[in-house]
């Protein structure tokens, strides 16, 4: 056993033939950790393209849906004009019958569809007529807001409702309003 003192330092050839070089552990960490970060990297990688089929899939199927839905409206349109002539309302008719055929065609071109081939023809409108995109885009989230407001209740409104009596029970006491506030 070699005897040294703390400032002592010992030399790669005094040193017996089992003891490892610290160059060289230093240079397999770093190898070992590259290692561990290609693979940490191609997991990343692999979840991060199942993500974006599962997306696209998802997508897809919503927007197979959605064709469903404008070809059931189309149909009612249709419908709608058979009525009006039965009526005899021959113009409306014609409109009808129009904008049921616009329908249709919106829903055939929807109709088996990819995503990514919907954005991109979307990208292209949008740049060809940013104007009209944009009016598209606010007219569909004035009719999105419009239907969410009217489809349900908001959060936290509970107490803005009228009560209604209930059939099983004693009738509800109406909201009492908040006192007003004091100024002294």
């Amino acid at each position: 056993m070699q005897n040294t003192n703390a400032g002592d330092t010992v030399s790669p050839a005094e040193q017996g033939p089992d003891t490892p070089d610290p160059h060289d552990i230093v240079g397999q960490a770093q190898q070992l950790g590259g290692k561990v970060s290609d693979q940490a990297q191609d997991k990343v990688t692999a979840v991060a393209e199942q993500v974006k089929q599962q997306a696209s899939s998802r997508l897809s199927s919503q927007v197979d849906r959605a064709s469903e839905g404008i070809d059931v409206f189309a149909q009612s349109l249709q419908s709608m004009s058979g009525q009006l002539r039965e009526k005899d309302q021959p113009v409306l008719a014609q409109y009808t019958d129009r904008t049921a055929e616009q329908v249709q065609r919106t829903a055939s071109y929807l109709r088996g569809k990819d995503v990514n081939q919907l954005m991109s023809e979307t990208e292209g409108f949008a740049r060809r007529q940013p104007v009209l995109f944009i009016a598209g885009a606010f007219a569909i989230g004035i009719l999105g807001a419009r239907f969410l407001k009217s489809s349900g209740q908001p959060a936290g409104s509970a107490g803005n409702q009228l009560a209604l009596p209930r059939p099983d029970g004693p009738p509800p006491t109406p909201p009492v309003p908040a006192p007003p506030a004091r100024n002294d």
